[in-house]
């Protein structure tokens, strides 16, 4: 089963794997919405990065493909010589009906940054990984607020590893839609995408405890991004 949770905007939305029969949230304002889902009876299988990658561990990578409208970030575990596909998250823009831009992703480095000129305004996508943290950040920026819209989606391919998916707005709010999260009218979003290690679990409050300690109920999300961007940055490959 996947897992919608919408609650206020300090916890943001989370889009998960369901890893129990039944999930109980006791808390002013969680809305819980199940979903079917199903573990997909054929795992796709590929041994050749689609565009770029970035390496979680020695076993675990997320590939990376598209352009300046869609991207896809493919979850991959290494076994029996093979890199298997276990997920896959389809972030794709809604607010612009222009030619798509390539996007120059490459394998090299843990931070990618990318910025698109379309007619007036301007788009920086900024992606990369912690390994420390297991996991994958995309930030999406608008120099024109408002004018940004996006939808992801989740799919598993498998049951493990387990993974969940935030998509935080910085000043509109997210809504789900059908199996896919929105956010509509935003100058910027951050997109995390976490897999748990053993019991070193993150978790959207936990980054907020760590990189913005003061911000209570009024989250700094342009802060947390930074710093997520930062460490990604600095770490050693």
């Amino acid at each position: 089963m996947n897992l919608v949770v919408v609650v206020n905007r300090r916890n943001g939305l989370l889009f998960g794997m369901r890893l129990f029969s039944f999930v109980r949230f006791v808390g002013l304002g969680i809305f819980l919405l199940m979903m079917g889902c199903r573990e997909a009876a054929k795992t796709n299988v590929t041994t050749t990065l689609s565009t770029g990658g970035l390496m979680l561990s020695d076993k675990a990578r997320v590939t990376v493909a598209g352009d300046s409208l869609t991207q896809t970030f493919t979850s991959q575990i290494h076994e029996g010589g093979d890199w298997t596909d276990a997920g896959v998250v389809v972030v794709q823009r809604l607010d612009t009906e222009q030619s798509p831009a390539a996007w120059n992703f490459s394998d090299v480095g843990s931070l990618q940054e990318q910025v698109f000129q379309e007619a007036a305004v301007s788009y920086t996508m900024s992606t990369g990984v912690l390994r420390s943290k297991g996991l994958l950040f995309h930030r999406i920026r608008c120099d024109q607020p408002g004018l940004l819209h996006v939808r992801a989606t989740l799919e598993m391919f498998r049951t493990r590893p387990a993974s969940q998916m935030w998509l935080i707005p910085f000043e509109s709010e997210v809504s789900a839609e059908g199996n896919a999260l929105v956010i509509r009218g935003e100058g910027e979003l951050l997109l995390i995408w976490h897999w748990p290690r053993d019991e070193q679990i993150t978790t959207w409050q936990s980054l907020l405890r760590e990189y913005d300690p003061a911000g209570g109920e009024h989250p700094d999300i342009a802060k947390i991004a930074d710093h997520l961007q930062h460490e990604a940055a600095q770490q050693e490959e």
